[in-house]
Parts: C-alpha cells; structure tokens; sequence
C-alpha cells in the first residue's frame, strides 16, 4: 500500500505452496490493505508532485529525511546473521513514506514483531493510536495486515492519519483505542 510502483501481484515460481492474495484466508486482508491504498491517494498524490517539483522519490530512505541522524547506519539489534554483516543497517529495515510516515515492513516468515528505529519527534502508531517520542529504537506489533507503521504527530497531515486510523481500526480494537 506504500509502494505502489514495487508492488505487484502474479503466482510466483511456487504457487501451490505460496500465499496468493486471492486466498480465502488472504482475501480480507488484501480487500483492507486495498482500501487504505485509495484512501491514501491524496498524501502519495502529494508526495508524487513533491517528486516532480523537487526530485525527492516518495519512499525514502531515514537519511534524506534526518540527514543529521547518523543511527540509520547502525547495525540493527537482533539482526545480525551468519556471514557478511552489509545490510543490517536499520536504514534498509524500513522507510519513509514522505517525510511524515515511517514504515518497517515484516520481512521474515511467520514474523509477527518488527523493531523500529522512530527518530526524534512524537510519532503515532497507527494501528494503536499509541504515542511514541523519538529517538527511540523498540519492537512493535505488526501482524499479517497490519505493518509497523507510524506518522509524525506534527505533520501537516496528522488530521489525516487519524482519521484513517479511525477508519481502519474496527471491532474490539476500536475500544482499545478510544476509536469509539
């Protein structure tokens, strides 16, 4: 939903024993995902414009937004692997959506938890409407449909997130939330 020229869909070189988005157990979350994709038409449209007026592509990496924070090049705990340490940076563990949402994808199977490096600044998860002042490096929560993703309370879009939020949390979550 944030990266919207890289996404793509077809059955891969595994069908059979790869989730498909048109899964019956997939298809509520994809139908989710989709929707919150059309809804954030006005911010990428924004950031699409940015791109053409200024040259900054929409997705970006933490240090053409925080140029002064050299922590995006520290290696990220917990991610160190056998072998050759080049790639563990938090810097390409996660990315700006613009400068005002932060995103840090699942990258691992059956991976529910995502650590996420939130420089300074308030920022507000956005499935939990929780507040967190940066810099602050922690885990987050960031089950199938629902990735570690946080804006800037500050951002002149903030109003706009949460209302998405709003819209985006519902059931029993909603509730814990103070959504309703």
């Amino acid at each position: 939903m944030f990266l919207n020229v890289v996404f793509r869909t077809h059955m891969g070189l595994l069908p059979n024993i790869s989730a498909q988005v048109w899964d019956k157990g997939q298809l509520d979350t994809t139908r989710n995902l989709t929707e919150l994709f059309r809804a954030l038409r006005p911010y990428r449209e924004s950031l699409l414009k940015e791109a053409e007026l200024m040259g900054l592509p929409p997705v970006r990496h933490g240090i053409l937004v925080y140029p002064e924070d050299r922590t995006w090049f520290n290696n990220a705990p917990g991610r160190a692997e056998k072998g050759c340490s080049a790639g563990q940076s938090i810097g390409l563990h996660q990315f700006f959506f613009g400068d005002d949402v932060i995103v840090a994808p699942v990258l691992g199977p059956r991976q529910e938890q995502v650590s996420v490096y939130l420089p300074e600044g308030a920022w507000v998860h956005f499935w939990s409407n929780k507040e967190a002042q940066g810099p602050l490096y922690s885990s987050w929560d960031a089950p199938p449909g629902r990735p570690a993703v946080f804006y800037l309370q500050s951002s002149p879009w903030a109003s706009f997130f949460f209302d998405l939020s709003r819209r985006f949390v519902t059931g029993p979550e909603a509730l814990d939330v103070g959504f309703v």
